[in-house]
């Protein structure tokens, strides 16, 4: 989980550098990190919630808010993709 926080601050710095340029180009290319921002950070709400899921299911405990994360987080991952 760490690597995706890195990559997203990453993603973070590109955006603030290049997000007031006027070349078109470039704008395509804020708006493509921008989108790969938005997977990833759902990315990162699955597998946080997948590892709680995984721990709640050993110890016995009831899950359903973090199967609820999940579903929310894939859902919108669906929609960030098409």
């Amino acid at each position: 989980m760490d690597k995706i926080r890195e990559q997203l601050n990453n993603i973070d710095r590109l955006i603030l550098m290049y997000g007031e340029e006027n070349d078109s180009i470039i704008k395509v290319f804020v708006k493509d990190l921008e989108t790969w921002r938005n997977i990833m950070e759902v990315m990162l709400k699955v597998v946080e919630a997948a590892e709680v899921l995984d721990l709640k299911r050993r110890s016995g405990k009831d899950a359903s808010q973090e199967w609820q994360i999940m579903y929310e987080a894939l859902t919108n991952l669906k929609g960030e993709i098409k």
